[in-house]
């Protein structure tokens, strides 16, 4: 899955229009009201050179690397070994949303958060829910953001920091370019896909409140690996101190096995539970559970955790890493629905990678076309390879992140089918299938392919799996961890981002 983003085709929006106040009642959840207020301010639309203009990349200064380390060992530290930190802290140095920011007590200004909301691009699909006057729809949306107060501040005091709250989740969260529930998608694409959905923050991780929409339904954050709009009633507020407190507890659960078709708080892959006491044997635990309050501020409640629900679905602390313990996990997902961001209670291509290894400590970027960007791993571009060549790599790699433009995969190492050994792989794929009567609205989901990766074609795409492989990223034992940037992927045209129109053949 790929963010919905300029650079990826799409239009920026055309203006951001309207004035509101960015802190209202109903964002004083700490107790407390901002004194800051904002006189109406509606911005002169921007020129087409400013809106197209891709911004150049700030480099990081040692001062700032330094303490992005610290703040690694600070969240991780308790955590995992300082080798997996470190492994951490490379793999996120490329991202747009990093671990770090949640955790490095740093100011931002208007500025930089109109530069977070402007990165997504409104999609350029048929409809928006039941309509087509899309343009219609921008606009709307677009006023609904209420995002005069930020530009009122950018022009008038662009130094001056600016306040932000601190929130831990209460549900999981599904992550949106826009604050719309509306659903964007072309003429017979299937349910699973909606262009304005990105990604889903897990229930008990933590988040950064930037901006609300007027009414309070919606606010902007950034969570562990994404930002982007959510519901403000999945967030307890509360202080800092307290949620950083809450987030780097040493002792926690991770949930280990999810619940298909079940997006309640504590089944999704991954999820992270602090604990305040277990019994001698280890087979009960205390967890601490966040819960919003009536006035939107964090409550912690404690819940036992014992018995089969304890054994078969959670782990203390993360798992110890092995590739034959990973494909293991990603067996346990076999089955399971596709949904483009993590729509509905489901998982894409990435998040199913992503949250395999995140059970295991190991924090990936979260989108398919920054996998192989992940300094901490090696990363082999085998493009090039013959596919004798690259199907043997794939079999002496169970666990690998195998990748190309728009889709990634894990590789099941060495597997037998009917006439022999093969690469096997694990992936998250969606596709139309037909019940008997004819109704194409099931699609498949997360599967195994078992053999022919030479010769079965991708999604009608004319290439076989083999063959369209580019990228393969594993763990090493003793890893060496570099700052060389991998090459770009070559663009993939045969199909957009990780979506087919048909089952793989």
């Amino acid at each position: 899955m790929m963010k919905n983003k300029i650079e990826s085709g799409h239009i920026k929006m055309t203006a951001l229009i309207l004035a509101g106040l960015l802190f209202t009642a109903s964002f004083a959840a700490c107790g407390r009201k901002t004194d800051l207020k904002m006189s109406s301010f509606i911005p002169e639309a921007e020129s087409t050179e400013a809106r197209t203009k891709e911004t150049e990349p700030v480099s990081e200064s040692a001062e700032e690397a330094e303490e992005e380390e610290e703040v690694f060992g600070y969240y991780f530290g308790k955590r995992m070994s300082e080798d997996l930190c470190r492994i951490n802290q490379m793999n996120q140095s490329d991202a747009d949303a990093k671990i770090a920011d949640l955790f490095t007590e740093r100011t931002y200004t208007a500025g930089d958060v109109l530069d977070m909301i402007g990165y997504y691009a409104f999609p350029e699909k048929a409809w928006y829910g039941e309509r087509q006057d899309i343009q219609a729809v921008r606009d709307e949306i677009t006023a609904y953001m209420d995002l005069g107060t930020l530009q009122n501040l950018r022009d008038t005091a662009p130094e001056d920091p600016l306040p932000v709250r601190y929130g831990i989740l209460t549900d999981n969260a599904s992550v949106r370019s826009f604050p719309t529930d509306l659903r964007a998608f072309d003429e017979g694409e299937s349910p699973v896909m909606d262009y304005f959905q990105e990604s889903k923050l897990l229930f008990a991780d933590g988040v950064i409140v930037f901006h609300q929409t007027g009414d309070g339904v919606w606010s902007f954050v950034q969570g562990l690996n994404y930002y982007g709009w959510i519901k403000t009633q999945t967030i307890g507020f509360c202080e800092r101190q307290e949620f950083l407190d809450y987030l780097t507890q040493d002792d926690f659960l991770i949930r280990t096995a999810a619940v298909r078709d079940d997006d309640a708080p504590m089944n999704r892959l991954g999820v992270i539970i602090p604990y305040s006491f277990k019994n001698d044997d280890g087979t009960s635990y205390t967890v601490r559970l966040p819960e919003r309050a009536e006035d939107g501020t964090l409550e912690i409640v404690e819940r036992v955790i014992s018995g089969e629900d304890l054994s078969e679905r959670y782990h203390e602390g993360f798992m110890e890493y092995s590739p034959e313990a990973l494909i293991s996990e990603a067996r346990s997902m076999l089955d399971f629905p596709y949904g483009y961001g993590d729509l509905h209670s489901n998982y894409d291509c990435s998040s199913f990678a992503g949250l395999v290894y995140r059970c295991f400590g190991i924090f990936m970027p979260r989108n398919s076309g920054d996998m192989p960007h992940a300094k901490g791993l090696s990363v082999l571009d085998v493009s090039e390879y013959e596919e004798d060549a690259k199907e043997q790599l794939l079999m002496e790699h169970p666990g690998a992140v195998l990748s190309w433009p728009g889709h990634v995969m894990l590789s099941e190492g060495t597997v037998y089918g009917d006439d022999g050994a093969h690469a096997g792989i694990i992936h998250c794929n969606t596709a139309y299938y037909s019940e008997p009567d004819g109704d194409p609205s099931h699609y498949v989901v997360t599967e195994k392919v078992v053999e022919g990766l030479a010769a079965r074609t991708y999604s009608g795409s004319g290439r076989t799996f083999l063959a369209k492989i580019q990228f393969v990223i594993w763990l090493e034992e003793d890893p060496e961890v570099s700052d060389e940037s991998v090459p770009a992927a070559e663009e993939d045209t045969d199909a957009e981002e990780d979506t087919a129109a048909s089952p793989a053949e």
